[in-house]
């Protein structure tokens, strides 16, 4: 799975310490077009390409937001996955927020991914690796 060998190597990028609390807002743009414009030309997001994806990372208000964009030969393409990453009471937490253009079973088997993603980025975070 090439997107879990990804998501599992952007763990370099996230810091040892979070916030102390997340907030969760819905993602602020209607396509994932105008998501990926806004971020391109924000100079406080930082870009990763790996096999077609685009990574944004950004620390907004002391979270840690991780910004994952489809390729445009996936399944699930158009789609946007924002995860905010933040500690609360000890733990680590991961909200998820997506922007799916495509069908729902490939945008269905995308979330379940990035679901798989996040439980191995906790555990790794929980094992102190």
């Amino acid at each position: 799975m090439k997107v879990l060998y990804f998501a599992l190597t952007a763990l370099m990028f996230i810091p040892s310490t979070f916030a102390q609390n997340a907030e969760n807002d819905a993602i602020p743009f209607k396509t994932v077009e105008e998501a990926l414009k806004a971020l391109e030309s924000d100079a406080g997001a930082e870009l990763t390409e790996y096999e077609g994806w685009k990574i944004f990372k950004q620390k907004n208000k002391g979270r840690y937001v991780l910004w994952s964009f489809t390729p445009p030969e996936h399944p699930a393409h158009p789609t946007v996955v924002r995860r905010t990453m933040a500690k609360i009471n000890g733990q680590l937490n991961i909200d998820m927020d997506v922007l799916c253009y495509s069908t729902q079973i490939f945008c269905d088997s995308l979330m379940e991914d990035f679901k798989q993603i996040n439980e191995a980025i906790k555990q790794r975070e929980s094992s102190g690796s």
